[in-house]
């Protein structure tokens, strides 16, 4: 064979391995880059004294209005994770339909780690749960878009996403009702211990909550670039693997994923996860065990904005009984939205074959108020 047609042949591969790398990897301003969205970066300060970057995508110009949604993604997580299903992307389709979409970061990850007093590997900064996610940096953000754009907005939130937004609309309600249009949550873990996770569920019967609090770290994970370029590398050349490593950890239907994603991955702080197997132990919704016994959410309070769920049937964080449960807790202002079996807990931003979860929420953030229901 020519040996030019080789080195060609070469550059090729070589160049098409990069590229999907570099997705995989790629910060938010990159992605929209690639695709050709404006965007706006925003910085929010909260009261408790973190900055946190807010992406503006597709922004309302001067005497133009837009219905405006915001995005929130999951525990371990960054605001990549609407952005991380190529031109599929959720925060990409409901652009495409006319919205403003705010992506937010929160406390912690990749693009929010600045602290006004406490250096980011300090104990002092890692002191926090999915509770201070929702009414400190969820409060920050919502204030800081309602003074832009001076609209309610509808909120989507995945996984701990719609976990935070809960327990923050439980304890501020009249801020929450000020903000919100709609709710929507992709993947909600309310009740940890209707997990079918095997470690969740052995988590719960051990009680390794208070155990997590002697452990002399901080927090679990954050993004580093090598890392996530090497974890794309093994997953495009040991799929199976990958797939395999994703089956065990987050639901049954890894080959559901979009081969672009994978490797995007940030922060826990270690009293979340406290946090979490405190509830999964006491079987309910509970605030942190620091605040008092056994203090739980009050749903009575979360009324008047209209809230969604979409449920995976192979989700195995997630599963089915939390949705019928929050329907029977919060009754008159939630829609069951629809059981999916296509989907598993990962697959809700990810999924590459069908999308009917993204139709039915975009319908619902269109459709009329409570008389619907």
């Amino acid at each position: 064979m020519n040996m030019k047609l080789i080195l060609v042949i070469c550059f090729v591969f070589v160049w098409k391995a990069f590229s999907s790398f570099q997705y995989n990897c790629a910060s938010i301003p990159s992605i929209l880059d690639h695709y050709g969205y404006s965007y706006e970066v925003h910085t929010v300060l909260t009261a408790d004294g973190y900055n946190l970057t807010v992406f503006r995508l597709n922004g309302a110009k001067e005497d133009e209005v837009k219905p405006v949604i915001v995005m929130q993604h999951g525990i371990g997580a960054s605001a990549n994770s609407f952005l991380e299903n190529g031109r599929s992307s959720t925060a990409l389709y409901f652009a495409d339909r006319g919205y403003e979409v705010w992506l937010p970061s929160g406390r912690g990850t990749r693009y929010s780690k600045e602290h006004k007093e406490h250096p980011y590997n300090s104990k002092s900064y890692w002191n926090f749960t999915f509770e201070e996610l929702g009414t400190k940096d969820t409060e920050a953000y919502l204030e800081h878009i309602h003074k832009i754009t001076k609209q309610k907005v509808d909120y989507l939130g995945f996984s701990q996403g719609f976990l935070q937004i809960l327990a923050a609309f439980s304890l501020h309600p009249e801020f929450f009702r000020s903000k919100l249009k709609k709710i929507v949550g992709w993947g909600a873990v309310i009740r940890i211990d209707l997990a079918t996770h095997v470690g969740i569920v052995l988590a719960g019967l051990l009680k390794v909550w208070p155990i997590i609090s002697y452990i002399p770290i901080t927090h679990v994970g954050s993004f580093d670039m090598d890392s996530c370029l090497s974890t794309a590398a093994f997953c495009k050349a040991r799929r199976t693997l990958c797939e395999l490593k994703k089956m065990i950890g987050e639901d049954f239907m890894p080959y559901n994923s979009n081969p672009h994603t994978g490797a995007e991955g940030d922060v826990i702080s270690m009293k979340t996860m406290q946090h979490l197997g405190y509830n999964a132990y006491e079987k309910g919704f509970f605030r942190h065990p620091s605040y008092g016994e056994r203090v739980e959410y009050d749903f009575n309070n979360i009324r008047e904005v209209p809230i969604g769920l979409c449920v995976g049937e192979q989700d195995l964080l997630a599963s089915v009984n939390n949705g019928r449960w929050l329907e029977y807790k919060l009754k008159s202002n939630f829609k069951l939205l629809g059981v999916y079996n296509y989907l598993g807990h990962r697959t809700f931003v990810t999924s590459y074959t069908e999308f009917k979860h993204y139709t039915d929420t975009y319908n619902f953030f269109q459709e009329g108020l409570l008389p619907e229901f």
